[in-house]
């Protein structure tokens, strides 16, 4: 068990068999340190660090199949720098709390043209806890140039989606996450991902449109409307949702403000 609020890095390989708890803190593995006989892993509040930029780029350092379940938790992936890293986990399991899945790549070297990746693949993700939230912050298209801090997350048995989106709990920083077999976790509007519904919230969206609003001043609503998601972004000066007496229902739940500029206000 690792709790307090400081981190503790294993360099070396733990070859215990019982199961491993991070609460609070981080627990990092770098160098030649793994974890693969640990009967389960639970991330309570704490992270859980996979590091592969110290002096080795290891493909194995978390058992395959040890279940992963976690709670206000976070779990960071770094590939090495100019290099195409994997890594495989076992079935995820969020128990409830704001939890985050963030694989990234190593990047370039200085003055260097070299391409990096890295790729995170998980058995499975399930969501145990209806007060569960995950973000992640992969484009679903790692490499390439100016995109070296990105990484993908494959899902071995693919998530099913819902109206397009994982669930309006499953997030990408400003925009609702989607899933592709090739790409992995992508943004919902990304390149090779779905997009929004083509309409507004004025032009009798259906109710299981993912919206995107991007209208500033002052929108008024002029009936009764339902739709999956909201999300309401790309606004730059203050933007107004007026209900005008109306309802309007947001039927899977998902509302997100993204903000795009240094200081704007939403009324709704």
């Amino acid at each position: 068990a690792k709790v307090g609020t400081n981190g503790q890095s294993f360099l070396y390989p733990q070859t215990y068999t019982g199961p491993t708890v991070i609460a609070g803190g981080s627990m990092t593995f770098a160098d030649e340190g793994t974890l693969l006989a640990s009967s389960s892993l639970a991330i309570i509040g704490g992270q859980l660090n996979i590091q592969n930029t110290s002096t080795r780029d290891l493909g194995n350092r978390i058992a395959d199949t040890m279940p992963i379940s976690m709670s206000d938790g976070i779990l960071y992936y770094t590939g090495r720098q100019q290099a195409n890293s994997t890594e495989s986990l076992g079935a995820v399991t969020l128990n409830g709390g704001y939890n985050a899945i963030l694989p990234s790549s190593g990047g370039a070297a200085s003055g260097s043209p070299g391409l990096s990746s890295a790729t995170l693949t998980i058995a499975s993700l399930t969501r145990a806890d209806t007060t569960s939230t995950v973000r992640f912050n992969t484009g679903g298209q790692p490499g390439g140039s100016g995109q070296y801090g990105q990484g993908r997350l494959l899902i071995s048995t693919a998530p099913t989606l819902t109206n397009n989106i994982i669930g309006p709990w499953a997030i990408i920083d400003r925009e609702f996450a989607s899933y592709d077999t090739t790409y992995g976790v992508g943004a919902l509007n990304g390149a090779g991902f779905p997009g929004y519904a083509g309409g507004t919230l004025t032009s009798n969206p259906g109710s299981n449109d993912n919206v995107r609003f991007t209208q500033a001043g002052t929108t008024v609503l002029n009936s009764d409307t339902t739709i999956w998601t909201l999300n309401m972004r790309g606004q730059t000066t203050a933007t107004t949702i007026d209900l005008g007496g109306k309802k309007l229902t947001l039927k899977g739940g998902g509302l997100l403000l993204g903000q795009e500029t240094d200081s704007i206000t939403w009324t709704i």
